[in-house]
Protein backbone atom coordinates (compact mmCIF):
# COMPACT_ATOMS: atom_id res chain seq x y z
CA UNK A 1 0.00 0.00 0.00
CA UNK A 2 1.19 3.51 -0.86
CA UNK A 3 -0.02 6.88 0.44
CA UNK A 4 0.85 10.20 -1.20
CA UNK A 5 0.81 13.77 0.05
CA UNK A 6 0.59 16.15 -2.88
CA UNK A 7 -1.64 17.98 -5.32
CA UNK A 8 -4.04 16.06 -7.52
CA UNK A 9 -2.65 16.72 -10.99
CA UNK A 10 -1.57 14.71 -14.07
CA UNK A 11 1.85 13.97 -12.54
CA UNK A 12 0.54 12.36 -9.35
CA UNK A 13 -2.45 10.72 -11.02
CA UNK A 14 -0.40 9.09 -13.79
CA UNK A 15 2.20 7.87 -11.30
CA UNK A 16 -0.56 6.40 -9.10
CA UNK A 17 -2.16 4.75 -12.12
CA UNK A 18 1.03 3.01 -13.22
CA UNK A 19 1.94 1.99 -9.68
CA UNK A 20 -1.53 0.48 -9.48
CA UNK A 21 -0.76 -1.49 -12.63
CA UNK A 22 2.22 -2.94 -10.74
CA UNK A 23 -0.14 -4.16 -8.03
CA UNK A 24 0.10 -1.30 -5.53
CA UNK A 25 -2.92 0.07 -3.71
CA UNK A 26 -2.50 3.85 -3.85
CA UNK A 27 -4.46 6.54 -2.04
CA UNK A 28 -3.94 10.28 -1.70
CA UNK A 29 -3.94 12.41 1.44
CA UNK A 30 -4.08 15.75 -0.38
CA UNK A 31 -1.93 18.73 0.54
CA UNK A 32 -2.22 18.77 4.32
CA UNK A 33 0.09 19.34 7.26
CA UNK A 34 -2.01 17.17 9.59
CA UNK A 35 -2.39 13.81 7.86
CA UNK A 36 -2.05 11.15 10.58
CA UNK A 37 -5.75 10.68 11.32
CA UNK A 38 -6.66 10.19 7.69
CA UNK A 39 -3.69 7.87 7.16
CA UNK A 40 -4.78 5.58 10.01
CA UNK A 41 -8.34 5.62 8.70
CA UNK A 42 -7.26 4.51 5.23
CA UNK A 43 -4.67 2.01 6.46
CA UNK A 44 -0.97 2.17 7.28
CA UNK A 45 0.99 2.18 4.00
CA UNK A 46 4.35 0.63 3.25
CA UNK A 47 5.47 3.95 1.69
CA UNK A 48 4.49 7.56 2.27
CA UNK A 49 5.43 9.60 -0.81
CA UNK A 50 5.68 13.38 -0.39
CA UNK A 51 5.41 16.10 -3.05
CA UNK A 52 5.70 19.93 -2.87
CA UNK A 53 6.82 20.29 0.75
CA UNK A 54 6.50 24.06 1.11
CA UNK A 55 2.71 23.75 1.43
CA UNK A 56 3.18 21.55 4.50
CA UNK A 57 5.92 23.53 6.24
CA UNK A 58 5.16 27.19 5.48
CA UNK A 59 2.23 29.08 7.00
CA UNK A 60 0.85 32.61 6.83
CA UNK A 61 3.24 33.88 9.53
CA UNK A 62 6.68 32.88 10.78
CA UNK A 63 5.16 31.42 13.96
CA UNK A 64 2.64 29.36 11.99
CA UNK A 65 5.46 28.14 9.78
CA UNK A 66 7.42 26.85 12.77
CA UNK A 67 4.32 25.15 14.16
CA UNK A 68 3.44 23.55 10.82
CA UNK A 69 6.99 22.26 10.40
CA UNK A 70 7.04 20.57 13.80
CA UNK A 71 3.53 19.13 13.47
CA UNK A 72 4.44 17.65 10.10
CA UNK A 73 7.84 16.40 11.29
CA UNK A 74 6.47 14.68 14.41
CA UNK A 75 3.97 12.77 12.28
CA UNK A 76 6.67 11.68 9.84
CA UNK A 77 8.83 10.38 12.69
CA UNK A 78 5.88 8.49 14.13
CA UNK A 79 5.07 6.72 10.88
CA UNK A 80 8.73 5.86 10.41
CA UNK A 81 8.74 4.21 13.84
CA UNK A 82 5.84 2.10 12.59
CA UNK A 83 7.91 0.89 9.64
CA UNK A 84 6.68 3.23 6.92
CA UNK A 85 9.25 4.27 4.31
CA UNK A 86 9.19 8.05 3.64
CA UNK A 87 10.08 9.33 0.16
CA UNK A 88 10.15 12.83 -1.31
CA UNK A 89 10.16 13.92 -4.96
CA UNK A 90 12.11 17.17 -5.36
CA UNK A 91 9.88 19.01 -7.82
CA UNK A 92 11.43 22.17 -6.40
CA UNK A 93 13.77 23.02 -3.53
CA UNK A 94 11.93 26.05 -2.18
CA UNK A 95 8.63 27.87 -2.41
CA UNK A 96 8.31 29.72 -5.71
CA UNK A 97 7.53 33.05 -4.08
CA UNK A 98 10.29 32.51 -1.46
CA UNK A 99 8.11 33.60 1.46
CA UNK A 100 9.99 33.20 4.78
CA UNK A 101 12.99 31.85 2.89
CA UNK A 102 15.01 30.80 5.94
CA UNK A 103 12.06 28.97 7.48
CA UNK A 104 11.28 27.34 4.16
CA UNK A 105 14.84 26.06 3.86
CA UNK A 106 14.80 24.83 7.46
CA UNK A 107 11.51 23.05 6.86
CA UNK A 108 12.81 21.25 3.78
CA UNK A 109 16.03 20.29 5.59
CA UNK A 110 14.07 18.90 8.55
CA UNK A 111 11.88 16.73 6.32
CA UNK A 112 14.88 15.59 4.29
CA UNK A 113 16.52 14.36 7.51
CA UNK A 114 13.61 11.93 7.89
CA UNK A 115 13.33 10.74 4.29
CA UNK A 116 14.57 7.29 3.34
CA UNK A 117 14.71 8.17 -0.34
CA UNK A 118 14.65 11.26 -2.54
CA UNK A 119 13.79 11.52 -6.23
CA UNK A 120 15.46 14.11 -8.47
CA UNK A 121 14.37 14.45 -12.07
CA UNK A 122 17.85 15.00 -13.56
CA UNK A 123 21.55 15.16 -12.70
CA UNK A 124 21.46 18.94 -12.36
CA UNK A 125 18.56 18.72 -9.90
CA UNK A 126 20.56 16.24 -7.81
CA UNK A 127 23.59 18.54 -7.87
CA UNK A 128 21.53 21.56 -6.79
CA UNK A 129 19.81 19.55 -4.06
CA UNK A 130 23.15 18.47 -2.59
CA UNK A 131 24.44 22.04 -2.86
CA UNK A 132 21.45 23.44 -0.95
CA UNK A 133 21.23 20.59 1.57
CA UNK A 134 24.79 19.25 1.99
CA UNK A 135 23.86 16.94 4.86
CA UNK A 136 21.81 14.73 2.56
CA UNK A 137 23.64 11.57 1.56
CA UNK A 138 23.99 11.38 -2.21
CA UNK A 139 23.24 7.66 -2.08
CA UNK A 140 19.67 8.42 -0.93
CA UNK A 141 18.95 10.38 -4.12
CA UNK A 142 17.72 8.49 -7.17
CA UNK A 143 17.32 10.12 -10.57
CA UNK A 144 13.96 9.31 -12.14
CA UNK A 145 12.84 11.41 -15.13
CA UNK A 146 9.68 13.49 -15.07
CA UNK A 147 7.03 11.46 -16.91
CA UNK A 148 5.50 12.77 -20.12
CA UNK A 149 1.92 13.95 -20.61
CA UNK A 150 0.90 11.48 -23.28
CA UNK A 151 -2.88 11.05 -23.04
CA UNK A 152 -3.26 13.56 -20.20
CA UNK A 153 -5.21 15.98 -22.39
CA UNK A 154 -7.70 15.37 -25.15
CA UNK A 155 -7.15 16.03 -28.85
CA UNK A 156 -7.23 19.60 -30.09
CA UNK A 157 -9.35 21.08 -32.88
CA UNK A 158 -6.53 21.30 -35.42
CA UNK A 159 -4.08 24.11 -36.13
CA UNK A 160 -6.28 26.37 -38.24
CA UNK A 161 -9.31 26.11 -35.96
CA UNK A 162 -7.14 26.62 -32.86
CA UNK A 163 -5.74 29.82 -34.35
CA UNK A 164 -9.20 31.02 -35.33
CA UNK A 165 -10.41 30.53 -31.74
CA UNK A 166 -7.45 32.45 -30.35
CA UNK A 167 -7.71 35.25 -32.88
CA UNK A 168 -4.35 34.48 -34.50
CA UNK A 169 -3.51 34.90 -38.20
CA UNK A 170 -3.38 31.58 -40.03
CA UNK A 171 0.18 32.04 -41.30
CA UNK A 172 1.70 33.88 -38.32
CA UNK A 173 4.74 32.74 -36.36
CA UNK A 174 3.27 31.99 -32.93
CA UNK A 175 5.22 31.83 -29.67
CA UNK A 176 3.45 30.42 -26.60
CA UNK A 177 3.90 30.72 -22.85
CA UNK A 178 1.32 28.51 -21.14
CA UNK A 179 1.07 27.72 -17.43
CA UNK A 180 0.87 29.44 -14.07
CA UNK A 181 2.06 33.01 -14.50
CA UNK A 182 4.37 33.60 -11.54
CA UNK A 183 7.06 36.28 -11.06
CA UNK A 184 9.96 33.80 -11.29
CA UNK A 185 8.75 32.65 -14.71
CA UNK A 186 9.95 35.84 -16.36
CA UNK A 187 6.69 36.74 -18.12
CA UNK A 188 7.54 40.43 -18.49
CA UNK A 189 11.06 39.53 -19.62
CA UNK A 190 9.53 37.51 -22.46
CA UNK A 191 7.11 40.26 -23.46
CA UNK A 192 9.93 42.82 -23.55
CA UNK A 193 12.13 40.49 -25.62
CA UNK A 194 9.26 39.69 -27.97
CA UNK A 195 8.38 43.35 -28.55
CA UNK A 196 11.99 43.98 -29.62
CA UNK A 197 11.91 41.04 -32.08
CA UNK A 198 12.36 41.96 -35.74
CA UNK A 199 9.64 39.70 -37.09
CA UNK A 200 6.48 41.62 -38.06
CA UNK A 201 4.39 38.47 -38.53
CA UNK A 202 5.28 37.04 -35.10
CA UNK A 203 2.64 36.77 -32.35
CA UNK A 204 2.95 35.87 -28.67
CA UNK A 205 0.29 34.08 -26.63
CA UNK A 206 0.54 34.31 -22.83
CA UNK A 207 -2.04 32.19 -21.03
CA UNK A 208 -2.51 30.78 -17.54
CA UNK A 209 -3.55 31.39 -13.96
CA UNK A 210 -2.11 34.54 -12.42
CA UNK A 211 -0.17 34.19 -9.16
CA UNK A 212 0.95 37.23 -7.19
CA UNK A 213 -0.55 40.56 -6.26
CA UNK A 214 -0.81 42.96 -9.18
CA UNK A 215 0.26 40.35 -11.74
CA UNK A 216 -2.52 41.23 -14.21
CA UNK A 217 -1.64 44.93 -14.16
CA UNK A 218 2.11 44.27 -14.42
CA UNK A 219 1.70 42.02 -17.44
CA UNK A 220 -0.82 44.38 -19.02
CA UNK A 221 1.57 47.32 -18.63
CA UNK A 222 4.37 45.29 -20.24
CA UNK A 223 2.16 44.45 -23.23
CA UNK A 224 1.07 48.06 -23.69
CA UNK A 225 -0.53 48.79 -27.07
CA UNK A 226 1.04 45.80 -28.85
CA UNK A 227 -1.91 43.87 -30.30
CA UNK A 228 0.38 41.02 -31.37
CA UNK A 229 0.50 39.85 -27.75
CA UNK A 230 -2.58 37.79 -26.83
CA UNK A 231 -3.06 37.69 -23.06
CA UNK A 232 -5.48 35.13 -21.60
CA UNK A 233 -5.27 35.35 -17.78
CA UNK A 234 -7.02 32.60 -15.87
CA UNK A 235 -6.98 28.84 -15.48
CA UNK A 236 -6.81 27.02 -18.81
CA UNK A 237 -9.34 24.19 -18.82
CA UNK A 238 -8.04 20.72 -19.71
CA UNK A 239 -10.17 20.66 -22.86
CA UNK A 240 -8.41 23.81 -24.12
CA UNK A 241 -4.77 22.85 -23.43
CA UNK A 242 -4.20 20.99 -26.70
CA UNK A 243 -5.73 23.85 -28.70
CA UNK A 244 -3.08 26.25 -27.39
CA UNK A 245 -0.30 23.89 -28.39
CA UNK A 246 -1.79 23.22 -31.81
CA UNK A 247 -1.90 26.97 -32.43
CA UNK A 248 1.77 27.44 -31.46
CA UNK A 249 4.97 27.05 -33.44
CA UNK A 250 7.41 27.50 -30.53
CA UNK A 251 6.92 27.26 -26.76
CA UNK A 252 8.92 29.63 -24.56
CA UNK A 253 10.07 29.16 -20.95
CA UNK A 254 11.73 32.45 -19.92
CA UNK A 255 12.32 31.30 -16.37
CA UNK A 256 14.62 33.18 -14.03
CA UNK A 257 14.81 30.19 -11.67
CA UNK A 258 13.60 26.60 -12.07
CA UNK A 259 14.44 23.09 -10.93
CA UNK A 260 12.04 20.87 -12.85
CA UNK A 261 9.65 22.12 -15.54
CA UNK A 262 6.56 20.05 -16.14
CA UNK A 263 5.49 22.74 -18.61
CA UNK A 264 8.53 22.00 -20.79
CA UNK A 265 7.80 18.27 -20.71
CA UNK A 266 4.19 19.07 -21.66
CA UNK A 267 5.35 21.11 -24.68
CA UNK A 268 7.74 18.35 -25.71
CA UNK A 269 4.94 15.80 -25.43
CA UNK A 270 3.00 17.99 -27.89
CA UNK A 271 6.00 17.91 -30.27
CA UNK A 272 6.84 21.60 -30.01
CA UNK A 273 10.17 23.32 -30.51
CA UNK A 274 11.17 25.18 -27.34
CA UNK A 275 13.09 28.22 -26.11
CA UNK A 276 14.50 28.17 -22.59
CA UNK A 277 17.47 28.97 -20.33
CA UNK A 278 20.20 26.50 -19.45
CA UNK A 279 19.21 26.12 -15.79
CA UNK A 280 17.85 23.27 -13.67
CA UNK A 281 16.55 20.28 -15.58
CA UNK A 282 16.02 22.46 -18.65
CA UNK A 283 19.78 21.97 -19.15
CA UNK A 284 19.13 18.29 -19.74
CA UNK A 285 15.71 18.13 -21.39
CA UNK A 286 16.07 21.04 -23.84
CA UNK A 287 18.64 19.58 -26.20
CA UNK A 288 20.38 21.24 -29.13
CA UNK A 289 18.23 19.18 -31.51
CA UNK A 290 14.93 20.35 -30.03
CA UNK A 291 15.44 23.77 -28.52
CA UNK A 292 16.93 27.25 -28.74
CA UNK A 293 18.62 27.50 -25.35
CA UNK A 294 20.42 30.45 -23.83
CA UNK A 295 22.53 31.59 -20.89
CA UNK A 296 20.16 33.08 -18.29
CA UNK A 297 22.91 35.47 -17.11
CA UNK A 298 23.20 37.00 -20.58
CA UNK A 299 20.88 40.00 -20.96
CA UNK A 300 20.69 39.29 -24.69
CA UNK A 301 20.16 35.55 -24.21
CA UNK A 302 16.37 35.45 -24.46
CA UNK A 303 16.04 38.04 -27.27
CA UNK A 304 18.75 36.24 -29.27
CA UNK A 305 17.05 32.87 -28.77
CA UNK A 306 13.73 34.29 -29.97
CA UNK A 307 15.49 35.76 -33.01
CA UNK A 308 17.12 32.41 -33.75
CA UNK A 309 13.76 30.67 -33.55
CA UNK A 310 12.16 33.30 -35.79
CA UNK A 311 14.90 32.85 -38.40
CA UNK A 312 14.73 29.06 -38.28
CA UNK A 313 11.07 28.44 -39.14
CA UNK A 314 11.72 25.54 -41.49
CA UNK A 315 13.26 23.61 -38.58
CA UNK A 316 10.42 23.97 -36.07
CA UNK A 317 8.67 20.75 -37.04
CA UNK A 318 11.88 18.72 -36.97
CA UNK A 319 12.86 20.16 -33.59
CA UNK A 320 9.41 19.42 -32.24
CA UNK A 321 9.59 15.84 -33.44
CA UNK A 322 12.99 15.48 -31.76
CA UNK A 323 11.43 16.69 -28.51
CA UNK A 324 8.55 14.25 -28.89
CA UNK A 325 10.94 11.33 -29.36
CA UNK A 326 12.75 12.31 -26.18
CA UNK A 327 9.47 12.68 -24.27
CA UNK A 328 8.47 9.20 -25.44
CA UNK A 329 11.40 7.81 -23.43
CA UNK A 330 9.80 9.17 -20.26
CA UNK A 331 6.75 6.91 -20.37
CA UNK A 332 4.96 6.46 -17.05
CA UNK A 333 5.31 2.69 -16.94
CA UNK A 334 9.11 3.12 -16.90
CA UNK A 335 8.91 5.96 -14.38
CA UNK A 336 6.70 3.87 -12.09
CA UNK A 337 8.98 0.84 -12.29
CA UNK A 338 12.04 2.94 -11.47
CA UNK A 339 10.23 4.61 -8.58
CA UNK A 340 8.91 1.35 -7.13
CA UNK A 341 12.11 -0.63 -7.57
CA UNK A 342 14.91 1.84 -6.92
CA UNK A 343 13.20 4.22 -4.49
CA UNK A 344 10.52 2.21 -2.70
CA UNK A 345 12.63 -0.96 -2.65
CA UNK A 346 9.84 -3.13 -4.03
CA UNK A 347 10.44 -6.21 -6.13
CA UNK A 348 8.95 -5.30 -9.50
CA UNK A 349 10.67 -8.01 -11.52
CA UNK A 350 12.81 -7.54 -14.63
Amino acid sequence: MLATIGADNPYTSRLAEELGALGAEVYGLGLRTWFLGRLFKRGLPAVLHLHWLHVMVIGKTPLMSVIKRWVFLVQLRLVKLMGVRVVWTAHNLKAHEERFADLDRAGHAAVLSVCDGVIAHCEEAKRLLLERFPRVEAARIEIVPHGNYDGAYGPGPGRDEARRRLGLPRDALVFLLLGQLRPYKGVTDLIEAFRSLDAPDAWLVVAGRLVGEGARETIGDAIGPDNRVVFHPGFVEDDDVSAYFEAADVCVFPYRDVLTSGAAVLAMTHAKACVGPRIGCLKDVLTREGAYSYDPDDDDGLPDALSAAAADRAEHRERGESNRRLADEWCWSTVARSTAGRVYGWDVGP
